[in-house]
């Protein structure tokens, strides 16, 4: 028995053993010398203390083999998975769960425009080309002689080179989740539908009184639709949702150059969204923020100017409803004949289950999306989606290379204007103490009759009339007011055209002019840092005021302390702040008595987080003769003070369980109001505590400069969903001065140190610098990993 525990324990040792080493197997490689195929010369990577690569080639294709052979060995999981959604190749690895997801993708098409435009790509011979392909080959030889990611293993995903492709489906993975359209259209459609148009009077879907502007200054039965709004819930990689970005221009600074800065906004994940790398080579020095399997950033700077950007926000999807042939089924009526719908057929894979095979219809607006959903749909008549991704042909990837290789304000521009989709605001400074913002986006002109958030006729009257000149768009130069900023917000108009869209309300917005007016002079990097860490929202403070009114008014009855915190609140939204608590927990349930009824719990829940509500709250709520007030499933008509003073004490009763506690002293923000950076595999509970980052109480709220956006739900738990993938401040007269901070690490490998080394940093809004300087980088590198040409 003796000799037999020994031998067991002798196994279980030797398993244990097996198992470590295989893991630190799989970690990155920071140090040594790595040989590879294909490289020109002997490259250079430091790493930081923070494990970002600086990279010193001799010449650009090696620059970029490297930095695509790096980005690889951390995020090639997250490439892999961005790849699929994209493509609609999910269900091959992660099985029927995630079906509807990939006939969402393969119905629309983003893998069919991809491959056009690398056809495109293919039959030129531009100037980001060579760059492009170098990039593509670090990747793949990492895939060919690195190590294989934990996660293909446990998951079972087989490694697959990648192309340029690859990167147009990035790019159309980016586009999707700018699209609220895809959101927000099908819910009101069906409520118009169900309920009739006078609800839309208080919904805010143009300029109104929540709106704060950005100024120029320029050089049918739709029901079963609501059913995407769910499908993209179960997407299991980020959406990138909003951004900050304000520039303030020298005559307000005190160093005398522009003070840049930039947050965007983006569902939080591990690993998050952007990879930092800094290249060097004859030529060029770039420090730049990357999506995973795109060769170029979207962010960045070099040693003239900074680049940033928000989302536009601009309409750029449009649903149709199609008059089909009864005498013959695929063929619709447009422009006064029929037209033919076009055919393909897609076969998904799924893992332990046969493929399935859809046939996917397209009119010439788009593709016929209630083919797929609906096939119970009582009215058969197709409804066909126009999404700007699937129209243009301009190449991002020629446009992000430009924007990379900057070298004055008109380069600046030109690579803004060919940004076609998705929508982005460019916001720019430079050491020449030029500051501007352009809205890039091929716009279209629509019939002035049309209201785009509803469902619109297909038979050609409400169609597309045209296009505007990038010279048309929202934009401004070096104001003379001297500032660029943007928060999602409306664009003023342009030769009286207001471009409709998604707009965010004037929370953030208002809040960034506010504290940019206050200081007329003297502004500095330290101001930009300590403004992105503001969680005040004078908007917040006026429902508080309003609801504070309109309780006392229905004389529902609650505790005098809950009354006075909410009566004299600041807006602060700090971690042991009790407001925000006892605002968010009334405000979910004030939406979903007054809401839900008619929206109904999931077209609710696809629009909680949409810019249609978060606008309009504040006006519903004051009106006390809004048509939302009534609860259309009693019999009795409903006003606004019973409405409150039901949300009042389900509010109470909610805050009292989740804090064991009648004590508002005890409702602290931070207990409810938390942030986890979620790995796909930690959807396994077992495997949460080594993949996931987090909980970690969080200050801030929703629409605040430090914008952590929530559900606003019943539940009294608000665990934050988006927020700031990355802030960077740049004082434009010490570019080497550079700061900026990541969600949690610059790695995707769970072993790595750099995994989550700044999460905390983070949620505490620190920063750190983004080196550039040859002998910073070369004091504060930790290691040296050497590339070689391959004999």
């Amino acid at each position: 028995m003796k000799k037999f525990l020994i031998f067991l324990t002798s196994l279980i040792l030797i398993a244990v053993f097996g198992i470590y080493f295989y893991l630190q197997s799989t970690k990155p490689t920071y140090e040594g010398q790595l040989d590879l195929e294909g490289l020109k010369d002997q490259v250079e990577v430091k790493y930081d203390t923070y494990g970002i690569p600086h990279i010193y080639a001799q010449n650009e294709e090696d620059a970029y083999m490297a930095l695509g052979y790096v980005h690889a060995q951390e995020r090639l999981f997250q490439m892999e998975m961005i790849r699929r959604v994209s493509t609609g190749t999910l269900s091959e690895i992660l099985g029927a769960d995630l079906l509807d997801v990939d006939k969402l993708f393969r119905t629309l098409g983003v893998k069919e425009k991809s491959k056009e435009l690398a056809k495109q790509f293919n039959a030129t011979n531009s100037e980001h080309k060579s760059a492009a392909e170098a990039y593509f080959k670090g990747v793949n030889s990492f895939i060919k002689n690195g190590p294989t990611p934990i996660e293909f293993t446990i998951i079972g995903i087989p490694k697959r080179d990648f192309t340029i492709e690859d990167a147009y489906n990035a790019g159309g993975y980016m586009a999707f989740g700018f699209a609220e359209g895809f959101i927000a259209d099908p819910a009101i459609s069906q409520l118009v539908e169900e309920h009739g148009e006078a609800y839309l009077e208080d919904l805010l879907f143009t300029s109104s009184e929540q709106t704060t502007y950005i100024y120029n200054n320029p050089h049918v039965d739709s029901s079963k639709l609501t059913s995407l709004a769910q499908i993209i819930k179960q997407i299991p990689i980020p959406l990138i949702v909003g951004s900050n970005s304000w520039v303030i221009g020298s005559e307000r600074t005190k160093s005398g150059k522009p003070v840049f800065e930039n947050d965007t906004h983006i569902a939080y994940s591990q690993p998050s969204v952007w990879f930092e790398a800094h290249l060097e080579y004859p030529g060029m020095s770039h420090f730049g923020h990357y999506l995973a399997g795109v060769p170029f950033s979207i962010l960045g700077h070099n040693k003239f100017a900074a680049i940033g950007m928000t989302m536009f926000e601009n309409d750029d999807v449009d649903f149709y409803y199609e008059k089909e042939n009864p005498e013959k089924g695929n063929q619709i009526w447009r422009n006064n004949s029929w037209e033919d719908l076009t055919e393909r057929t897609e076969v998904i894979k799924i893992k332990d289950a046969e493929p399935e095979t859809i046939t996917v219809r397209s009119s010439s607006h788009g593709p016929i999306v209630n083919d797929i959903f609906f096939k119970d749909f009582k009215n058969k008549s197709p409804y066909s989606v126009w999404w700007s991704f699937l129209q243009y042909n301009n190449d991002l990837m020629n446009a992000l290379y430009k924007l990379n290789h900057i070298a004055s304000i008109d380069d600046a521009r030109e690579g803004s204007s060919l940004i076609q989709s998705p929508g982005l605001n460019i916001m720019y400074a430079d050491t020449a103490g030029n500051i501007a913002w352009w809205a890039s986006a091929t716009l279209p002109i629509r019939p002035p009759h049309v209201n785009t958030k509803l469902v619109l006729d297909g038979t050609g009257k409400d169609d597309i009339l045209g296009f505007y000149d990038f010279s048309k768009n929202p934009q401004a130069e070096n104001p003379e007011w001297g500032y660029v900023y943007s928060a999602n917000n409306q664009p003023d108009s342009v030769d009286g055209v207001l471009y409709r869209g998604y707009y965010y309300p004037r929370d953030r917005a208002g809040r960034i002019v506010e504290l940019i007016k206050a200081k007329p002079s003297g502004w500095t990097a330290e101001h930009s840092i300590n403004m992105t860490a503001d969680v005040i929202s004078p908007v917040q403070v006026e429902v508080a005021q309003t609801l504070v009114a309109l309780i006392k008014e229905s004389k529902v009855e609650i505790p005098t302390e809950v009354l006075n915190l909410l009566e004299n609140w600041d807006g602060d939204h700090q971690i042991n702040d009790i407001e925000p608590s006892i605002l968010y927990t009334i405000q979910g349930w004030l939406q979903y008595y007054m809401l839900g009824d008619e929206l109904g719990s999931e077209n609710l829940k696809a629009l909680n987080g949409t810019s249609t509500l978060k606008t309009s709250f504040l006006h519903l709520i004051q009106n006390n003769e809004s048509i939302w007030w009534d609860d259309v499933t009693t019999p009795e008509k409903e006003n606004q003070l019973d409405i409150i003073s039901k949300s009042v004490n389900s509010a109470l009763n909610t805050l009292e369980r989740n804090y064991s506690s009648t004590n508002p002293s005890d409702w602290k923000w931070g207990e409810i109001h938390t942030l986890t950076h979620n790995h796909p595999l930690g959807e396994v509970e077992a495997l949460k505590k080594y993949f996931s980052v987090g909980p970690i109480p969080i200050m801030g709220g929703r629409e605040v400069i430090n914008n952590q956006g929530h559900d606003l739900d019943t539940t009294g738990i608000f665990n934050v969903k988006m927020g700031p993938a990355v802030r960077t401040v740049i004082d434009l007269s010490n570019m080497n001065g550079a700061m900026s901070i990541n969600p949690t690490g610059q790695s995707g490998n769970f072993l790595s140190k750099h995994y989550n080394d700044q999460a905390q940093m983070f949620a505490n809004v620190e920063f750190r610098p983004q080196l550039m300087d040859s002998l910073d980088v070369a004091n504060d590198t930790k290691s040296i990993l050497t590339l070689n040409p391959e004999n």
